[in-house]
Formats: C-alpha cells, structure tokens, sequence
C-alpha cells in the first residue's frame, strides 16, 4: 500500500493550497480504512507511545497519532478565526469523531485558543474575547450538546457507578475538579466554564474604566448573557440527572460535583445569568442555589433567612456574608486603580476617592448587618438569636461596622455577654491598628524627607555652574567649559 509518509505530504499539499476539507477528509478516509487499521494495530504494542517506533516504520500511523494530527489541524483551522475556517469545523465529520472518540483532545481544537490564565486574560485585548463571536460559541455548544463520547480517556472511575465508597474531596464540593467528559452535556458546560472564564481566573470586570463611558454593545450582551444561562442550565440539569428516583435528594459524587460548580458560578463576580428566569426554574429542594440567586438580586436578608433558618447553618450564613464582602472589597480595590489611572485633575482624584470612601462604608455596613437582623429576628429563642448575632459580631469584629452593631442588639443584653467575645478584642485591635498606623506615618514621612533631600542636591548639583542658572543664560557668557 501507499506509505502514510506520501499520504501526510499530499495532506500538507492540499492544506497549503487551501484545500482543508479535502485534506481531513483524505487523511480520514487512510487512516479509517479497515486493512490498514489492522495493520497499524498489529505492528504497535498500545495506544500510549505508539506515535513513534513501530508504526511509523512501517508506514502506518496509529490511532492516537491521526487523533493528534488531526486535532492540530482544526484547532489552527478554528484560531484562524476565519468564518469559512470555523464552519468547516463545525461541519467536518472528522470534528465529531474525534470528540466521540477522544473527548479532552476534541475539545482542545475548540478552548486552545482561549486565555488559560488571569494574565493572560488581562492581556487580551477586546476582539479576542472568545465569548463576542456572532457564530461562536452557541453552536459548538449545539454541536458538543450532541456528541456521545465512546471513549472517555479522562474518565474519573470514582464519580462513575458501582465504585467503592468515595473518601471527602474539597474540590468536589468547591466545584474545582474537572467534570469527567461522559456526555455532551459535559463537553458543553467544560467549554462554556472556559468561555466565560469562570474555570480560568478571569479577572472583575470594572465599571469604571477607560471602556465605560462607550455605548453598549446590545447584540454581544445579550449573547453573553445567554451563554451564561446555558451554562447555568446544563450544571443544573447534571444535578439533576445524576439524582436518581429513589435517592431521597442525595447526590452521587458526579452530580456533587455538577453542584459545585454550579454554586461556584453563581458566586462569580462575573457572571451574567439572568436570576429571575433561573430562580423561576429552580427546585425548591435547591435552597442554597435559592439563597445565591435571591443575593444576586440584592435580597440579602431573604437569602440568610434562608440559609440560617431553613437550612439552620450560622457557617452557611457566614461564607454567604464574606463572599459578598470579598466581591466588595475587590471591587472597591479595582475602581480605586482605575480611577488613579484615568483621573487627571486633582479635583477629580479627591472626588474619587470621597465617593471610593463612602462605598467602602457601605460595603462594610451592608456585608454583615443583615446576617445580625436575621438572627435577631428569626429565632423564636431569643436568647439562642442573640447568642448567634453575638457570634456573629466576635468573628467579624475586623469587617464589621461595630457601632451600627451593636445598635442592633436588644437593650437588655449585658455588657458582660458582649465584653469578653466582642468588645474587649475589639478595643485591642483597634489600639493595635493605631501603634500600626503611626508606624506607617514615621516610615513615610522618613521616606519623604530622604526624598526631599535627595531632590535638593540635585537641584544644587544641576546650577552648580554659571551656565546652568536660568537668569543667567541672558549675559551669554559662552559656552561652558
């Protein structure tokens, strides 16, 4: 027979005259033919390892290495970003085989491009958002919506059925481990985690910089919003398919970690799903998932009743309060940054930071106070609700608007109730932060002085000659010597 080393060179004949659909489908067509696919089988010990050696000798290439081969060549043919490029993909018979076939590498063709890390999305530019494409991503999420893989190479034996007892995983439950590609719908919610940017680090966006005061782009908003929601959906839908019947809402491991996820996406600062629609669909079983969707909305107080009441868990409550206080500050921090940088009048930088002040109070009061309302008013116990709202303040006492606080508790609590959890390492830490400050001030104003010294030598260094003095220059005295 004709040697692959003829085959892969007519590939790249026809790949370099523009031909690409009629080279993935001769490459496809010699590697799939029957004699030699048992040839390339019975001359290599295995698929690990086999892209060298044996087969390649003999002239046959293995199945992994065609999957290589073939996966590079739509991936170049998909980051061209070239609209004819990109539907081939999408078409090509060759795309879905290989995503039956080898799931992660199908996959790769289709997120290799995307910015794998925070800097690299800090780096990329407006244009190359891979969420604002009007033929991508909805349908690769139509098309990995149909693939049924056959081989799943990563598949994780341990979220699979009939596996012994599964030991605590954190990521699990953060919504952190990788789904295992079983299905089509784990392919499309991977890809949209990597879209949106939600499993690689994408940064806050800001609304106040350089971009802000642009018109909005309808059309790509809308699109991006509905690719959230899609995501939403299918995480939903795992949890939901993975519970069985009869399983008294327990979930498998697998749909654990659909929840996680799902959970996770929904604290995102980034995300854009559309809460209304999606807490209309929801569960009712689904209290937690509730809680986040009514926070997203800026029910607060409904949503720790939630979580304090009907879940009856303080840290549940906790982790919902110092969620959104984090979003808070790291907000707070990006707008301060953005405002230093666009700000160029001194007016306009002390306006900033006044407005940047009255929103960090606000965000202070607004992070925890609600949690204290609900456990004061939510108990029938009251003695067990003011416990709890005690608690609350000692473990929050850094964060927490400690005036605003107290306020909120019943008239008749004892000062000694308060002292020891709440007042007493209040007052050492605010002693503390003072000693801190002051310390601070000395090395800055030390620093200022080095500085102003440093300044002034070199301005007596720069006129230490005639030449050099300004009102001098006029007498035109020569050059110096």
């Amino acid at each position: 027979g004709i040697s692959m080393e003829f085959v892969e060179a007519s590939v790249w004949l026809l790949r370099s005259c523009g031909k690409h659909e009629k080279a993935i489908q001769v490459l496809h067509d010699r590697v799939n033919n029957p004699s030699n696919r048992n040839k390339a089988a019975s001359t290599s010990t295995g698929r690990e390892g086999s892209t060298s050696g044996s087969s390649s000798n003999t002239g046959f290439w293995s199945q992994i290495k065609y999957e290589s081969f073939t996966a590079a060549h739509l991936g170049e043919l998909w980051s061209s970003m070239d609209e004819h490029c990109c539907r081939l993909v999408l078409k090509s018979s060759a795309t879905k085989k290989l995503l039956e076939n080898n799931p992660r590498l199908g996959l790769s063709v289709f997120t290799a491009s995307h910015p794998q890390n925070h800097q690299q999305w800090m780096d990329m530019v407006a244009n190359e958002d891979p969420l604002f494409h009007a033929f991508y991503p909805g349908k690769v999420v139509k098309l990995l919506k149909s693939v049924n893989p056959s081989v799943p190479y990563d598949s994780m034996t341990e979220l699979s059925g009939g596996s012994p007892p599964r030991s605590y995983d954190r990521r699990v439950e953060d919504g952190i481990k990788p789904l295992p590609l079983l299905s089509g719908r784990a392919l499309a919610a991977t890809f949209l985690e990597s879209v949106v940017g939600v499993s690689t680090n994408r940064p806050m966006e800001s609304k106040n910089d350089a971009f802000s005061t642009l018109p909005p782009d309808e059309a790509s908003e809308e699109r991006a919003a509905n690719m959230h929601d899609e995501l939403a959906y299918l995480l939903l839908e795992g949890v939901i398919t993975e519970r069985g019947d009869d399983d008294n809402d327990v979930d498998t491991e697998l749909g654990s970690l659909y929840r996680g996820k799902l959970r996770r996406f929904l604290c995102w600062h980034n995300a854009k799903v559309r809460s209304e629609r999606l807490l209309a669909s929801l569960p009712s079983s689904f209290l937690q998932e509730h809680a986040l969707l009514l926070g997203r909305l800026g029910r607060h107080e409904e949503a720790l009743r939630i979580l304090y009441c009907d879940l009856q868990s303080l840290d549940l409550a906790l982790e919902y309060c110092d969620a959104r206080y984090e979003r808070e500050e790291a907000r707070f921090e990006q707008e301060k940054t953005n405002r230093n940088q666009y700000d160029e009048t001194n007016n306009n930088i002390m306006n900033a930071r006044n407005d940047l002040r009255e929103h960090q109070g606000e965000s202070v009061r607004c992070a925890y106070l609600p949690l204290v309302r609900v456990a004061l008013e939510s108990d029938s116990d009251t003695e067990r609700g003011t416990a709890a709202a005690i608690q609350v303040l000692a473990l929050r006492r850094g964060a927490i608007d400690r005036g605003s606080a107290l306020r909120l508790l019943p008239q008749n609590v004892p000062v000694s109730a308060v002292a020891r959890p709440f007042l007493i390492p209040a007052l050492v830490d605010s002693e503390s932060q003072v000693r801190r400050l002051k310390v601070a001030a000395a090395l800055l104003r030390a620093k200022y002085i080095d500085l102003k010294r440093s300044l002034t030598d070199a301005q007596i260094k720069a006129q230490a000659s005639l030449h050099a003095v300004p009102a001098l220059r006029t007498l035109n005295l020569g050059e110096p010597l």
